[in-house]
């Protein structure tokens, strides 16, 4: 008798590749989601003092806010995706730290009523 997987090999070699790469990408997924969920779960993430390199997505994550609540702090302004936030306080014409200061503040204040 011949082992079901060399049946289905020898039957269905395209099936056969389909299945396999659907379950190194469902692998790949599951590695990631582990990934991420450690990498926020650690204390040193949370809600971390602002640095120029940031990016709002990154804050929004560290800091454990909705998009909205980071969206309306930039003023709504969609030329910010993507950029960090060193280049956001040039743009506003800005120096970083009172920039930081200023956003950091703003999203205490943010982080206090959201969470409590």
């Amino acid at each position: 008798m011949k082992l079901p997987l060399r049946l289905a090999w020898k039957h269905h070699p395209w099936l056969s590749l389909a299945f396999v790469g659907a379950l190194l990408l469902s692998v790949g997924f599951v590695i990631k989601t582990v990934g991420v969920a450690i990498y926020w779960s650690q204390p040193e993430h949370q809600k971390q003092d602002l640095q120029a390199w940031m990016t709002p997505r990154y804050v929004l994550h560290s800091w454990d806010l909705e998009r909205e609540d980071v969206i309306n702090l930039l003023g709504e302004n969609e030329k910010y995706k993507g950029m960090t936030l060193g280049q956001i306080a040039d743009d506003m014409e800005l120096p970083f730290a009172e920039f930081a200061v200023q956003m950091q503040t703003e999203l205490e204040v943010i982080e206090k009523a959201v969470h409590e």
